[in-house]
């Protein structure tokens, strides 16, 4: 397979020089093999070499023009060509920049989040030597390790999509992109300072033990090691200090790092408003822990296009008094969520006092069901809960395992700025309209908006969906878990279970229960869109009095 994907590739690159040699355009011979070689060979084969050689000649225009060092070279151009007898019309995306991690994906995810396609995606990095000014000198060709001395890494991304056709559509992209390359920017330059600062935490811990449990110190210390180690991608960092009272904490000046180096971004906010002190944030304020692990109000630019993963971490003076946060905002990588919750830090300390606490044998069927449920439970979530919220809903999802049904647990975020909710439905009533429903219902008894829901499968008869609900105005709404099944049994329940309700409130016993089985699923869905289950019943009655050989030929 991996031949036959190579061969096919080097078929089309080897059109697409032929195409180039006869344009008449000064193409180094590698550069179409540097451009494409990596793309995949169907979209290569979806367009005609003619075309594909132009675009290989503009990208090296592109390359060659002039770009001082840290500068970004931005545009976008049209292209058309024929298929199957009509006019195809496409976009062409180029960007020329210092090479740098998350360039590519970054801006792939940009694309998704304005609603674009990309039809061909090609990102060489090459070794590019230019002079102090900029100027292009040499094309060295790709930069698969360190580049040769005397030139530098450049990233070229080059993305077909479908016309953009309005300039303010193209401004808004550009815009956008823009935001994104700084962000990259900031986060990769100040990657070692941000690590140097977490550092600088960790060994004032170990000097001074703050006074804290010291499982609990313990445990802080081993994940802020984790999250140093290439298991979060840094992204920001600032330092607060505390005023007490019911004053929002201070940024101290200077001390924001990555996209948290300007003053004006917000991590944690509701609405358009900096989290202020609430009840809330005091009681984390006194509890016996040194960290907090939530999400961020803010999306990432870099990388993925989601929350950003926000660790708070706190900071005490000398004696020991608690004196401000340093928060730390980036991405958990995939080690995170593929891994055991019982061997990252800080996750496996919750999860064995939830173990401790709940008292099972490790070695019994239900100490092995537990630990199944805590590793299987939704990471990001892992991270954010209490561990007595996290031991409630344990115990109760073990209990679905016995007793499959509908099932609601809520958590209101520690700072009251999201609802997290697990539901539970069985998979023969779960499609993509019950989710959808689901989560319209959960907005609208939250009085918020759907944020994000996270479809599962797991073993067993149940789908799971994890809801996060935003939430702007006002004091969350408390809703009892009944409320909350009840709304969602209504969304998924059935005509049929309609059927078995009447027939229980108006022939209750055996009789009745023959008849849900014979015709709970008997009619048609042309029936069922038209008549109500209590309509139903006559004709039942009708068809019972049929002979079983007139009913068998019906």
């Amino acid at each position: 397979m991996a031949k036959r994907v190579m061969n096919a590739t080097a078929a089309a690159i080897a059109a697409i020089e032929a195409a180039a040699s006869q344009s008449g355009g000064a193409l180094p011979a590698e550069f179409v093999r540097l451009l494409f070689g990596r793309v995949v060979a169907e979209d290569l084969d979806a367009l005609p070499p003619a075309m594909l050689a132009r675009t290989a000649v503009a990208a090296y225009d592109h390359l060659t023009a002039a770009r001082a060092p840290g500068a970004i070279n931005l545009r976008f151009y049209d292209e058309s060509f024929d298929s199957e007898g009509r006019e195809r019309q496409l976009t062409i995306l180029e960007v020329v920049n210092d090479n740098k991690p998350f360039l590519l994906d970054s801006t792939l995810a940009e694309l998704t989040e304005q609603g674009f396609e990309p039809r061909l995606v090609a990102h060489p990095i090459l070794a590019v030597a230019r002079d102090a000014e900029g100027r292009f000198l040499e094309l060295a060709g790709e930069a698969a390790g360190r580049a040769p001395e005397g030139t530098r890494r450049e990233s070229l991304i080059h993305i077909h999509l479908d016309r953009i056709d309005t300039p303010e559509a193209r401004e808004r992209l550009r815009s956008a992109l823009d935001r994104v390359y700084a962000d990259v920017g900031l986060a990769v330059d100040d990657w070692a300072a941000m690590r140097g600062r977490i550092t600088e935490v960790i060994q004032a811990y170990r000097a001074n033990p703050p006074p804290l449990p010291e499982d609990e110190v313990s445990e802080a210390l081993q994940f802020l090691e984790w999250i140093a180690g290439d298991n979060f991608t840094l992204l920001g960092i600032r330092a607060y200090r505390f005023p007490g009272g019911d004053a929002a904490a201070d940024p101290i000046d200077g001390s924001g790092l990555g996209i948290l180096r300007d003053p004006s971004v917000r991590v944690l906010r509701k609405n358009r408003e900096m989290v202020v002190t609430t009840p809330e944030i005091r009681a984390f304020l006194a509890k016996p822990q040194a960290l907090i692990i939530t999400k961020a109000n803010v999306k990432s630019r870099v990388h993925r296009r989601v929350h950003l993963d926000y660790v708070g971490v706190k900071l005490f003076t000398s004696d020991g008094r608690l004196d401000g946060e340093l928060r730390i905002v980036g991405l958990l990588t995939s080690n995170a969520y593929t891994g055991s919750a019982r061997a990252i830090p800080y996750l496996r300390l919750k999860v064995a006092r939830v173990a401790r606490n709940i008292g099972f044998d490790p070695a019994s069927y239900s100490g092995r069901a537990l630990m199944n449920v805590l590793d299987a439970f939704p990471r990001d979530e892992l991270f954010q809960i209490d561990s007595l919220t996290l031991e409630s809903f344990a115990l109760d999802i073990l209990q679905l395992t016995e007793r499959p049904r509908i099932r609601a647990l809520a958590r209101v975020d520690e700072f009251d700025r999201f609802v997290s909710i697990l539901v539970f439905i069985p998979k023969d009533r779960y499609d993509t309209t019950v989710r959808r429903r689901v989560g319209e219902f959960l907005a609208r008894i939250y009085e918020g908006r759907i944020s994000a829901a996270y479809p599962a499968y797991p073993e067993g008869p149940l789908a799971r969906t994890h809801y996060i609900i935003g939430r702007d105005e006002g004091k969350t709404p408390k809703i009892d878990r009944a409320t909350l099944e009840r709304g969602i049994s209504a969304i998924v329940r059935t005509w049929g279970d309609g059927l078995k309700d009447v027939l229980d409130r108006q022939r209750a016993g055996p009789a009745a229960r023959a008849l849900v089985e014979r015709y709970a699923e008997a009619f048609g869905a042309a029936y069922r869109e038209r008549f109500e289950a209590q309509d139903a019943l006559a004709d039942i009655d009708i068809l019972q009095k049929l002979t079983p050989d007139a009913r068998a030929t019906r």
